[in-house]
């Protein structure tokens, strides 16, 4: 599941989620919301995260 790989790789670079979205220029309710489920990212967001990770 795209959530769990989300927050597998932030935690393995040990980086919080306001770091991760400071880093991607989203809040941190969206990326909390990526890790929980309630939704998948866009298309956009989704590149940046593969190419940060």
């Amino acid at each position: 599941m795209l959530n769990e790989q989300i927050r597998e790789l932030r935690n393995i670079r040990g980086i919080s989620q306001i770091q991760l979205a400071n880093k991607l220029g989203v809040t941190k309710q969206s990326v909390s919301n990526w890790e929980n489920d309630n939704i998948l990212p866009s298309y956009r967001n989704a590149c940046e995260n593969c190419e940060f990770f």
